[in-house]
Formats: structure tokens, sequence, C-alpha cells
């Protein structure tokens, strides 16, 4: 039983806020422009994921476009493993490269 609370209590903590998740479904309801999503993505993005999404030193973003908005904010907003957070971003930023990735 304790161990079973400890799991719980552990995989709670690694999930995202409710005010992440509150905040990425509203950035997810939000137009974005890929254009200036792409602009965003060349200066904070490229380096590691590559140019075209291919990934360099991380993961590729071929896939992309089948991954529900509002979770792609989440990555964007927790910074997973090495990658760093962008939740200092504007929601109109994260909006913009969410449009961009998702057309990868």
């Amino acid at each position: 039983m304790k161990k079973q609370l400890a799991l719980w209590l552990c995989l709670a903590a690694c999930g995202p806020s409710e005010e992440e998740r509150t905040r990425a479904d509203d950035v997810a309801e939000l137009p974005g422009d890929a254009a200036v999503g792409a602009a965003l993505y060349d200066e904070a993005c490229a380096r590691c994921h590559g140019p075209e999404g291919a990934g360099a030193s991380a993961r590729d973003l071929f896939d992309a476009s089948t991954w529900p908005a509002d979770e792609v904010v989440l990555v964007l907003l927790q910074g997973p493993r090495v990658m760093p957070s962008f939740a200092d971003w504007s929601d109109d930023d994260l909006a913009d490269v969410v449009a961009f990735v998702q057309e990868l």
C-alpha cells in the first residue's frame, strides 16, 4: 500500500499542474501564425530539433501534425528532460510555434 501511494504521489508530481493544463488548453484555442512560429522555431528550437524538424540532437518532429495542440504546448511549457522550458513566452508566441510545428 505504501509503495502504491508513493508511486501515485511521484507520478502526480511529474504531471502538469492545473495552471499549466489550463494555459495549454487556452493557447491551443489560439489561431497561431505558422510564419511567425517558423522564425521563433529557427531561433529557439532548430539547433536541437533541426531546421526541418528532422531531429539533430533531439527528437524529430515529423509526426507533430498528429499531436494535440495542448500537448505540444505542455511540452513547451514544461521543457521535458534536457529541453528548456518556454513558459516565459507569450501565449501568442507559443501558439505560433505550435502552428509551425504542426505543419512540418
